[in-house]
């Protein structure tokens, strides 16, 4: 008798998990907005290292946040490399990757059509 109640019990546990995950909302992938066009954007580009081998890190987040409000994404390609477009303003860049310490840059981007380069170096937590 214990066994069944036991087995219906857990039976019971897995089939209501099931239920749960099952009608839970997805989670919506990161889309980068449209490039801005015209004159007035800066191209950030950079690329994102291992503080301690000097190894590329592919697949890094680089969010770029607005302090007049609004937030853009990108992340690193197989080699370590991001390049975006972004508006004129004052940003806070943050670069993060699974496994490491965050790394934060602050600027105000002020003058069309130039490029600023980072080189973030992300050390293991």
């Amino acid at each position: 008798m214990f066994r069944r109640v036991l087995f219906l019990s857990i039976a019971l546990l897995i089939l209501s998990f099931l239920v749960v995950s099952c009608t839970s909302q997805p989670v919506a992938p990161v889309v980068n907005p449209p490039a801005p066009t015209g004159e007035r954007v800066v191209t950030i580009t950079g690329k994102v290292e291992d503080c301690v081998t000097g190894k590329p890190l592919p697949a890094a987040t680089v969010k770029i946040e607005y302090r007049e409000g609004g937030t853009l994404f990108t992340s690193t390609d197989s080699e370590g490399f991001f390049e975006i477009k972004v508006p004129l303003g004052t940003v806070t860049i943050t670069i993060t990757k699974t496994g490491y310490i965050p790394q934060s840059f602050y600027s105000t981007l002020s003058t069309p059509g130039a490029t600023v380069r980072i080189t973030a170096r992300l050390c293991v937590r």
